[in-house]
């Protein structure tokens, strides 16, 4: 996690015994997600349904990153959930949706799913170098995204 988040206080931590998920808030038009462990469907819940007044809250978009590097699985459930919530959205609530991952299993879900949800105007970018998500999510930040 870059130091710039460290100095925020997150907006919600999801704890379960397989994993943690941390979101922050930096602006109205900025979320990042920090993860490790497991992503499971009951994980997921909480996270659409936490994210889903935010999103409706900021209807010019939004830009997500998804520090997931150090995520481990993620149950095809909890993939689907979050699929399912994303093209139930208004078209433009997503400006641009970055993912840090480091699993190959975890970029093959990612890559179907942009598929999936390219053609409901989500733009998924996914990132197996550190350097080059970290400067991304910098360049959001320093802009005010």
């Amino acid at each position: 996690m870059i130091s710039e988040l460290q100095a925020l206080e997150p907006v919600l931590i999801a704890n379960e015994s397989a994993g943690q998920f941390t979101v922050f808030r930096p602006s109205p038009s900025l979320i990042v997600t920090v993860g490790n462990g497991a992503l499971s469907l009951e994980m997921a819940e909480r996270f659409v349904v936490f994210l889903d007044p935010l999103v409706q809250d900021k209807p010019a978009g939004i830009d997500f990153f998804h520090d997931w590097w150090e995520v481990g699985s993620v149950d095809g459930k909890a993939r689907q959930r979050v699929v399912q919530w994303s093209k139930a959205r208004d078209r433009g609530f997503s400006r641009q949706s970055h993912v840090l991952i480091d699993s190959s299993l975890i970029a093959m879900g990612i890559a179907a799913s942009s598929m999936i949800l390219r053609t409901f105007g989500v733009d998924v970018r996914s990132y197996s170098k550190r350097l080059d998500f970290d400067t991304s999510l910098r360049a959001a930040l320093r802009n005010g995204r």
